[in-house]
């Protein structure tokens, strides 16, 4: 018998959408499609759980919608039939949630797995995620599930009186999951679009974690303490640092950020240490712990929080601040790596929490490469995500995407340490970004590298059979291209400025005459107080950034490759704007 917190608030129940009646799906596929998501999914995303005991027969009968979302998620391999399902679902939640006021678990449950997996669905201008997630958070509070029942026991008889009905004492396993997988999908939402959460982590909430903890009803209850503590030490960190609207940040100085980064970090080693044996290699949980020490040590992207209030120069710098950068460098190249070393089939049962971090990562790495540049035109803060995509890439998805891209030059003497061509080659940021696209080139429906755009009729195919992958794959493209031009402005913009002491001739030595879409970055100019920056430098060249020791630049290769000529990228549609957007404002693009 449904209790007050879990029956449907209307009576009025519409007609449920069934894919195999609909002959999207036969009985044998979703089978199949149902054990997938119990055994592999479960392990990126374990707050909805679907019992050994319950088959795809009782699934689509008792909780249809439920399994409509499980469906639409796990038919990434045909994508035309996934587009279908998706239409339809986005149906049934406009009938059953807003016409028909519909509030159960099931409903709970189906919405927070098609908000686990949205980057299948992810359109730039179109985009839900933002709505999926508050309903998610609106049953929450309708359902009661963020209470504690044993609260409300001296309500008990009053209860029975109206109702006719016991009320719980006991939160399920399934509605504690329930409620921590929202708070766990909206702090990641929260991260990254760089906003505050709209849910607080409560008492109750780690209630609900050592209560699953200590029942452990399934293996991937393990993971569900750590992944809410990991999201609620994600909201605490952007509070702190005001992430989100630094310019108004109360924490700021070198003592107050070195003894904050460090009590942080302690905190989330002795998370990690917690974790299960069983678990350390969890793809998910990896993933996680880079991108909490990343956001931790991201304060070392901003002069503003470095520069006290009785400092003039936002161009300052610190050992203790390029240490701190150094360390965003290793966990961005441990993400990457790790997301890389990912069988191809293991890709797509990642929850969107793992792509939103690979989106900052790369971001966050491409703002340290041009720090300098950066700090000169007080372009250091940093917004959400989704914005800063939206700002650097073209006005929709394809067919296709910037495939050639111009090379970092083979030779080069950097003006300084922190030259973004010596960093770019001693973080080796482009060769991640290739790897990553060569990963992802089965996502791509026609040969990218061909200059030919497809007609009408076969670009309109291939949207429906697109993988559901492809965005990501066409949005690192996009980055690499964006990336590549700057980084070609930057050379030749210090190409042209004259040199004092040039330390080598190419003249002189055949084998070192500049590439024809490079020309080698002059020798550092003498420091003096009245050039701009020269603070910086001089402190940059006391503390060299202390990278991969073992890499030397004049030993690494890079081979020049012009900029794309296909039709879509024409020059207007990468102007510097864009770029410069992407700097200032990195975010998903905007709700």
């Amino acid at each position: 018998m449904e209790t007050p917190e879990t029956q449907s608030v209307s009576d009025d129940i519409p007609d449920t959408f069934d894919p195999i009646e609909a002959g999207l799906l036969d009985q044998r596929g979703a089978s199949m499609l149902l054990e997938e998501f119990r055994n592999v999914c479960s392990w990126s995303f374990p707050f909805v759980i679907i019992p050994e005991a319950t088959n795809v027969d009782d699934l689509r009968h008792r909780r249809p919608f439920l399994f409509h979302a499980l469906m639409t998620t796990m038919t990434y391999k045909t994508p035309a039939i996934q587009r279908v399902l998706a239409e339809e679902l986005r149906a049934q939640i406009a009938s059953r949630i807003i016409t028909h006021s519909h509030k159960t678990l099931e409903i709970l449950q189906g919405l927070l797995v098609h908000a686990a997996w949205y980057h299948f669905f992810f359109r730039a201008y179109n985009q839900q995620l933002a709505i999926i997630l508050q309903l998610c958070v609106a049953m929450i509070q309708d359902l009661g599930l963020s209470r504690n029942p044993k609260e409300k026991s001296r309500n008990l008889t009053l209860s029975e009186h109206h109702t006719g009905m016991p009320f719980k004492t006991q939160r399920s396993a399934d509605e504690k999951r329930a409620f921590l997988g929202t708070f766990y999908l909206v702090s990641a939402f929260a991260h990254a679009w760089r906003k505050r959460a709209t849910m607080t982590h409560t008492k109750f909430m780690a209630q609900c974690c050592h209560s699953l903890a200590e029942r452990h009803e399934v293996p991937t209850d393990g993971m569900i303490t750590p992944l809410v503590q990991l999201g609620e030490l994600m909201c605490r960190i952007n509070e702190y640092y005001s992430y989100d609207d630094i310019e108004n940040a109360e924490i700021r100085g070198e003592l107050f950020l070195d003894m904050s980064t460090k009590s942080f970090r302690c905190e989330l080693e002795r998370m990690k240490d917690a974790i299960p044996e069983a678990l350390q290699q969890n793809t998910t949980l990896s993933l996680q712990f880079r991108l909490l020490d990343l956001w931790i040590h991201e304060c070392s992207l901003h002069s503003f929080l470095w520069n006290s209030s009785d400092q003039k120069s936002p161009l300052q710098i610190s050992q203790l601040r390029i240490k701190m950068l150094s360390h965003c460098v290793q966990n961005i190249k441990g993400y990457l790596n790790t997301l890389l070393d990912c069988q191809q089939t293991a890709l797509y049962p990642l929850a969107f929490p793992a792509w939103s971090g690979w989106f900052y990562a790369i971001i966050v790495v491409c703002k340290l490469v041009f720090l300098q540049d950066n700090e000169r035109q007080g372009k250091t803060t940093m917004s959400s995500v989704p914005q800063e995509l939206s700002s650097l890439l073209p006005g929709h998805f394809g067919p296709g995407a910037p495939h050639d891209f111009c090379a970092l030059p083979a030779e080069d003497q950097p003006t300084s340490p922190w030259d973004p061509v010596s960093v770019a080659k001693e973080t080796q940021i482009r060769e991640l970004f290739e790897k990553f696209i060569d990963k992802l080139e089965f996502t791509f429906p026609y040969d990218a590298f061909e200059f030919a755009t497809p007609d009408d009729a076969t670009a309109e195919k291939e949207k429906e059979d697109r993988d559901p992958l492809f965005s990501i794959a066409w949005l690192q493209r996009s980055l690499l291209y964006g990336f590549s031009k700057k980084m070609k402005e930057y050379t030749t913009r210090t190409a042209s400025k004259p040199t004092a002491n040039p330390v080598i001739s190419p003249s002189s030595n055949p084998s070192l005459q500049p590439n024809p879409s490079f020309a080698p970055a002059p020798a550092p100019a003498p420091s003096s107080s009245s050039q701009p920056g020269s603070y910086l430098l001089e402190q940059m060249r006391s503390h060299p950034i202390p990278l991969i020791q073992s890499l030397h630049f004049n030993t690494m290769n890079f081979d020049s490759v012009a900029l794309p000529m296909a039709p879509m990228l024409q020059e207007d549609a990468f102007d510097d704007w864009m770029w410069d957007s992407m700097m200032e404002d990195f975010s998903f693009p905007n709700l």
